[in-house]
């Protein structure tokens, strides 16, 4: 399990290298954010939308990456299938259609909690 303070400090090191112009690195840092988060077990993870899930989604190079419903939980998938009975949620080229390529986490966060809402009013 990750600590708070590492995540912390992930989120530290974002500010940091997006001050210094350095999206390579904010990238990188946001992906590991994310697992990070995913890891702590923080509420919204695993079965729910978070800013996380949304901004690894955007951070997918494959053009048919999108965000399923599998089993109570949602993850990205990429390539041909079926989603193997899952329930898609949103594409890579419909989020990025919603809130942009580079969106401020605000607005990540905005659009995951519609996503969410979405997903319970389905009864998932």
């Amino acid at each position: 399990m990750v600590s708070r303070d590492i995540v912390a400090q992930l989120r530290q090191d974002i500010t940091t290298a997006g001050d210094a112009g350095d999206q390579e690195t904010v990238q990188r840092l946001r992906r590991e954010l994310a697992e990070a988060m995913d890891d702590t077990g923080a509420p919204g993870s695993g079965g729910h939308v978070t800013e996380a899930t949304l901004r690894r989604l955007l951070g997918d190079g494959a053009p048919d990456a999108r965000l399923v419903l599998s089993e109570g939980r949602v993850g990205i998938r990429s390539g041909p299938g079926d989603d193997d009975g899952g329930l898609l949620v949103i594409s890579r080229a419909d989020l990025i259609e919603r809130v942009g390529d580079a969106p401020e986490d605000r607005v990540l966060v905005e659009q995951a909690a519609v996503l969410d809402t979405d997903i319970g009013l389905l009864g998932a």
